[in-house]
């Protein structure tokens, strides 16, 4: 996480050290949940956030059951499914809540239409910092 967080060149100390420091805390923070630092879409932020903790808490589950010295013991299945579960529900309920009770799905904070789940083309390259000058905004979505 400290390396994504350097990545994106927070700028919110007025010298280095100064910096190199916060960056340092908030990636102690990123252990705990996702914490917005920059402006701009933060879709594809969340993704590579859920993504890289998904994959940290797979292989940290996978090799306790795998390296335990308790092996077949009664708790390892509910362990894994309580860790797994409970990443599912929760990202479920995320979903649900900027899909339907966001916000900036309800006047005056709506401009233009609700948030949703996939994006078109141009957007994902406006996301990704690329030019989209000429882009169809009616490409098809993108997950």
């Amino acid at each position: 996480m400290f390396i994504w967080i350097r990545l994106m060149h927070t700028q919110f100390c007025d010298n280095a050290p100064e910096e190199l420091g916060y960056n340092i805390i908030m990636a102690i923070v990123y252990i705990f949940g996702y914490f917005n630092l920059i402006e701009g879409h933060t879709r594809l932020r969340y993704l590579i956030y859920y993504i890289v903790t998904f994959v940290e808490d797979f292989s940290l589950i996978l090799s306790w059951y795998l390296f335990a010295h308790t092996q077949n013991h009664w708790y390892h299945y509910p362990a894994m499914s309580a860790v797994f579960g409970g990443y599912t529900i929760g990202l479920t309920f995320m979903g649900i809540y900027y899909m339907i009770f966001h916000p900036n799905n309800y006047e005056p904070h709506r401009k233009h239409k609700k948030i949703r789940l996939c994006l078109n083309k141009s957007e994902w390259l406006e996301i990704c910092g690329r030019s989209v000058v000429g882009t169809d905004t009616h490409n098809e979505s993108i997950v």
